[in-house]
């Protein structure tokens, strides 16, 4: 689900979710650190705004919350799931676009997004990728940028030769 709201356009990185990158985690109502040996990715979800994401796709259903309601408890009882921690998020117009306030500063006009901070839950990113495949990671290039050939990029290419199809 989230996965295809992603992919379309609809679920937007630091508005809806986002990835960071932690050697240890403490959710609230914890009182220790969940100690991870590397820097480990934890996918922090915005709920609310992906619950808008969720009933808005099922627009006219009378069962969007009880639905959501069974996608939570189903989340929070994920092997992956490692609790609820607050995160700061950006806040999106009906358009989609980030909302921005206008601020002077030292005479100039300096434009700020707005965000809030909500309770994320927190997942094991790696296990969810693992588990179900979910491809969250993204990156930006200019428009006029090439993709240049590094070494990961040529091991997948030259895997995908000798695989010749990666599905099947």
């Amino acid at each position: 689900m989230l996965q295809g709201f992603q992919t379309s356009g609809k679920c937007i990185e630091k508005a809806h979710y986002r990835i960071r990158y932690m050697k240890s985690f403490r959710p609230l109502s914890i009182k220790e650190d969940i100690e991870f040996k590397e820097a480990r990715p934890i996918l922090y979800l915005n709920t609310a705004a992906v619950a808008s994401l969720f009933n808005s796709r099922n627009a006219g259903s009378t069962s969007n919350r009880s639905n959501w309601s069974t996608i939570m408890s189903y989340l929070k009882s994920h092997a992956s799931y490692l609790g609820l921690k607050q995160d700061r998020f950006t806040i999106l117009l009906p358009s989609g676009l980030p909302d921005y306030t206008i601020d002077i500063v030292n005479g100039e006009q300096v434009k700020k997004v707005k965000v809030n901070r909500p309770k994320a839950l927190c997942f094991d990113y790696l296990q969810l990728k693992e588990t179900f495949g979910l491809d969250l990671e993204t990156e930006v290039v200019a428009e006029n940028q090439e993709e240049i050939p590094t070494e990961s990029n040529a091991i997948d290419l030259q895997q995908f030769k000798q695989n010749e199809l990666p599905f099947e």
